[in-house]
Order: C-alpha cells, then sequence, then structure tokens
C-alpha cells in the first residue's frame, strides 16, 4: 500500500472548513497529525465544494479551490474514463446501501492509500478491506 499518500473524505474538509461544525476539532486534530502528501480526488473536491457552498458559503468553497490548487503538498487527483469504469465496476459488485458513489471511491482507493474519514459507515468498510489485505 502506498501509505506515504493519504486521502481524506470530503467530511474532514468540510469539518475543519466550517467551525461551527461538531466535529471541527476532531477534523483540525487530523489534518494537524499529517505528515504524508494528500491526494485529493476529483469526486470528493466535487462533494466538498459542492457542501462548503450549501451549508457554508461560496467564499468558503472558493478558498477551499484556492487553497488546494495552490498548496504543493495536495495533489488532485482527476478522474479518467478508466478510473471511473473501475470505480462503477466496484460499486456495483458492492452491496452496503449506507455509502455513497463518491464513499465507494474512497473504499476503491483504500486499497492502494491511507484514507481518513468520520464517516462510521465508511471507516467500517475501510477496516474489512485492509484486513483483506
Amino acid at each position: 500500500m502506498l501509505f506515504f499518500m493519504v486521502i481524506l473524505d470530503s467530511n474532514i474538509w468540510i469539518a475543519l472548513l466550517n467551525t461551527n461544525d461538531s466535529n471541527h476539532q476532531k477534523a483540525v486534530k487530523i489534518f494537524k497529525g499529517i505528515s504524508k502528501s494528500i491526494i485529493l480526488p476529483e469526486y470528493v473536491l466535487l462533494e466538498t465544494v459542492t457542501i462548503l457552498c450549501q451549508e457554508v458559503d461560496k467564499r468558503t468553497a472558493d478558498e477551499f479551490i484556492k487553497y488546494t490548487a495552490n498548496n504543493k503538498d495536495i495533489e488532485i487527483y482527476g478522474s479518467s474514463v478508466t478510473l471511473l469504469h473501475q470505480i462503477t465496476n466496484f460499486y456495483l459488485s458492492q452491496k452496503n446501501e449506507k455509502l455513497s458513489f463518491v464513499d465507494y471511491s474512497l473504499l476503491y482507493f483504500s486499497q492502494k492509500m491511507r484514507v481518513e474519514t468520520l464517516d462510521v459507515n465508511l471507516k467500517k468498510e475501510i477496516n474489512q478491506i485492509s484486513k483483506l489485505s
């Protein structure tokens, strides 16, 4: 596994940027504890920007985009047709109805990279996959 890279779920980014979020302090602690490069999959970027714009404001969403685009320690990982097919096939092979498509993309990535999330259901699935590896 490529544990020198970490992916943060959108719930961490959102809680980090929204001081009113009940998980803000947890997100700050997770973020401060990262000493690795952060991979930001396109799906997580899209989800984060959408939720920040809806629940906080567009300015915060804009700042998130600028911060991640201009930070040398964050690599935005764009999707491709091949990756979309891989994740879609992975999604279709799974049974957990509590996970979104973006969650399944993170579960897919967790097979090769460390994924941090505040989502209990996703964390449980990640732990099960890591036990199989």
